[in-house]
This record gives C-alpha cells, sequence and structure tokens, in this order.
C-alpha cells in the first residue's frame, strides 16, 4: 500500500514514467531540495546560537545570552515547521542526520565576534527564501505549506537580524527586556506581545517567553 501511495504521489508531481528507485533515492523537485536545505540550515543555526549563548553567559553577558536562547527557540520551531512538511512530503529524509551538525569553528570566545556571525547569517538565511517561494509557487498547490513555511522563515530571519543589529550597536549597553517567540512561526519580539502574531496572525497567547 505504501509502494503504491509513493507512486501516486510521484505521478501527481509530474514523475510518471521515471521509475520509482529514481525518484526515491534523491528528490528531483526543486521545492523538495529546498525544504530539506532549509530545515538542516535552521536546526544547524539553533545549535550554534544556543553555543553562543553558552559563551554570553560564561562572559556574563546575561542579556545576549537571553538573545541567542530566544533566537535558538526560534529556529526550533523554524525547523519543526521544515519538518512537519518533510514528514509529509519527502523522499530525502534519508539525509537527515546531517541536519544537527554546524561548523564548531564559528563559534568564538569572544560574544562581539558570535553576535556578528549571527547577524551576517540571518541576513544570509533570510535572502535565500525569496528563491525558495518562488520555486514552491512554480511547482505547483501540493506545496502550499512549504511555501507558507518559507515565508514565515523570511520573515522571522528579518526579525532576528534587527534584534542582533541592535544588541551589535549598542553591545555594551544593552537593555534588559524579554524576548517572547511565537510557538506557532517561531516570530521573536521583545516585551510581551499586545496582539496577534504579525507573521502567522496567531493569537498573542502563542508567544513564550524564553529566559
Amino acid at each position: 500500500m505504501l509502494a503504491e501511495l509513493r507512486v501516486e504521489i510521484i505521478r501527481l508531481r509530474g514523475f510518471a514514467g521515471k521509475e520509482v528507485s529514481q525518484v526515491t533515492k534523491l528528490s528531483e523537485c526543486r521545492t523538495e531540495q529546498n525544504v530539506l536545505k532549509a530545515f538542516q540550515t535552521e536546526s544547524q543555526l539553533r545549535e550554534e546560537y544556543a553555543s553562543f549563548a553558552e559563551i554570553a553567559e560564561r562572559e556574563g553577558k546575561m542579556q545576549l545570552a537571553k538573545i541567542f536562547r530566544a533566537s535558538s527557540a526560534s529556529e526550533d520551531i523554524i525547523a519543526r515547521m521544515f519538518l512537519r512538511s518533510l514528514h509529509e512530503t519527502a523522499y530525502g529524509t534519508s539525509e537527515l542526520w546531517a541536519a544537527g551538525l554546524f561548523d564548531t569553528k564559528k563559534v568564538k570566545d569572544s560574544s562581539k565576534e558570535n553576535l556578528a556571525t549571527a547577524l551576517n547569517e540571518a541576513r544570509g538565511v533570510m535572502s535565500m527564501y525569496p528563491q525558495m517561494i518562488k520555486d514552491a509557487e512554480k511547482e505547483g498547490a501540493i506545496w502550499d505549506l512549504a511555501r507558507e513555511f518559507f515565508s514565515y522563515a523570511e520573515s522571522v530571519e528579518k526579525a532576528h537580524a534587527t534584534i542582533f543589529e541592535k544588541a551589535l550597536e549598542s553591545f555594551d549597553a544593552l537593555s534588559d527586556v524579554d524576548y517572547y517567540v511565537c510557538e506557532s512561526c517561531g516570530n521573536t519580539v521583545e516585551k510581551s506581545p499586545s496582539e496577534t502574531c504579525q507573521i502567522c496572525k496567531s493569537k498573542k497567547s502563542a508567544f513564550k517567553v524564553v529566559h
């Protein structure tokens, strides 16, 4: 039954006439590849920011540690969004073992360097989503969920970049504020939100503080 279902999905995606094995070994859908890349990227950032938080704590920069922990929690939510999409559609799940790996050389003993790295990465990751959104739109309605998640992730990375940039500009005088993360999309904001999530429109109760 499972094999028949996979063949039917392949047929709907336009792969009819190809051997199932040719498709299941490595997806030929650009969007599916994009989802896998996004999942791996966001998972790596989750672990990286958690490491940055540890360095910040070691330096006694507790506010910066709070920023990195909130960002790590946010990346975890984004990664789980893409994992959900992969579970529904992916053939390339055998590659998921690599998702949690990240370059430990990126983690420096200086929190200021780590913050600059986080800002550059947020901007870089943010820039990859517009093309992924276009690919999903081109490949049809079956990828509507992935397209929606790409859009959410792009907006969240913009929010992260804004927070990182602000923190870098006032590195030695960070304000003591709490950060709230939307459990639906990963949106990260300063202080408790007074309205619905500006990204996914979830109720304000979806936001949880990350200490």
